[in-house]
């Protein structure tokens, strides 16, 4: 699963994983569509329903930063 957000030249986006191990590994990805600055973090949930849980507070989140939800080519 993967869901982006833009905000003017600002992006951030996340993708929901399972490893080889069974866990389950939310990377979120942020940066600026102008410059190369760039971040990312991972985070690795042991069930699904928390990782869902997890990108469901991210999203809240983006939309009351205002950012847009966007398609994803990923």
């Amino acid at each position: 699963m993967v869901i982006l957000w833009r905000k003017q030249q600002h992006y951030f986006r996340v993708r929901l994983s399972q490893d080889l191990f069974g866990d389950w590994v939310v990377v979120r990805s942020w940066g600026n569509l102008n410059n190369n600055l760039c971040g990312c973090k991972q985070d690795v949930v042991n069930a699904y329903p928390l990782a869902l849980e997890l990108v469901e507070q991210i999203r809240r989140r983006q939309l009351t930063r205002g950012y847009q939800e966007a398609t994803s080519n990923d």
